[in-house]
Order: C-alpha cells, then structure tokens, then sequence
C-alpha cells in the first residue's frame, strides 16, 4: 500500500531544516494539505527585520500559528511543502 507523506522544510544549505508533517493513504488528500500549508506559509510569513521599522512587536506577529503545520514559524523565512511517496510495510518484517 502507498501512503503520501507531507514534508515541511525552510533554511538552506547548513541551516536547512525539514520535518515529516503528516502522513495520508489518499494522495489527494495529501496534495492538498501540501497546497493549503504553501498558502498558509506564503501569506503569513514575514521578515522579521522589517518588523522594528513598522512599529510592530514581534510577539503579536509570532502568534500566526498554521492549522497545516505546528511547527510553522512566521519570522523564521520561506518555507516550503512537498510530499514523500513510499511503501507502507505492514508484514512487521525488516527485511
């Protein structure tokens, strides 16, 4: 059986850093969680240097939480989405 695994990632090079979200058996409904945590991230996330010269605290912009991802982060830069294909292995075998 196939299942879709929904991957989140931000940084680049060294300070990349990527996580497994979710992981669904239909993969339309992966592709959506992928498309709806892009939205979420494209429109929420800021750049924090521009936050001082606004008069906006921090803390106010943090509280942006993602229903698609906990461990979005509006002032940590880009992030992106993806899904993993792969094999579900249910025989409890290694090998």
């Amino acid at each position: 059986m196939k299942i879709y695994i929904v991957m989140g990632t931000r940084g680049e090079y060294s300070d990349r850093d990527e996580w497994v979200i979710k992981a669904y058996s239909d993969e339309k409904l992966a592709q959506k969680h992928v498309l709806d945590a892009q939205e979420f991230s494209d429109k929420n996330t800021i750049e924090c240097e521009k936050l001082s010269d606004e008069g906006k605290y921090k803390s106010e912009i943090m509280e942006a939480k993602s229903p698609f991802d906990e461990k979005f982060e509006p002032c940590t830069g880009y992030h992106s989405y993806f899904l993993v294909e792969t094999e579900l292995d249910e025989t409890n075998l290694y090998f």
